[in-house]
């Protein structure tokens, strides 16, 4: 689960989800570029038609939001003309942790 974070400043608001956004997913992504297989946190699956419905737009939206780090591993599964084996890229997902995580 992602930490639950207060966020105290209404014009600051979008920054902060975005700072959250790509921390969460630096840490949760995983990549297995021998099997082609990407593990995503399980909120990405509940949550999937928000965050593009497809393979291909989840990864386009990730590699936009997670920040510079996080596009650069997904380099080699992003759908582009010369890396055509996308399409096979394997996408599974963590177990849920429902454990919850204050910060302040």
């Amino acid at each position: 689960s992602p930490v639950l974070a207060v966020l105290h400043d209404a014009n600051t608001i979008d920054q902060d989800l975005k700072v959250h956004a790509q921390k969460y997913l630096s840490e949760q992504v995983q990549f297995e570029h021998a099997t082609k297989t990407i593990t995503l946190p399980v909120l990405l699956k509940i949550y999937w038609e928000d965050f593009g419905n497809t393979k291909s737009n989840v990864l386009k939206w990730m590699a936009q939001i997670g920040g510079p780090e996080l596009a650069q591993k997904m380099k080699k599964f992003l759908p582009t003309a010369s890396n055509a084996h996308v399409a096979s890229a394997r996408i599974e997902f963590t177990d849920v942790n429902w454990t919850p995580i204050l910060i302040l």
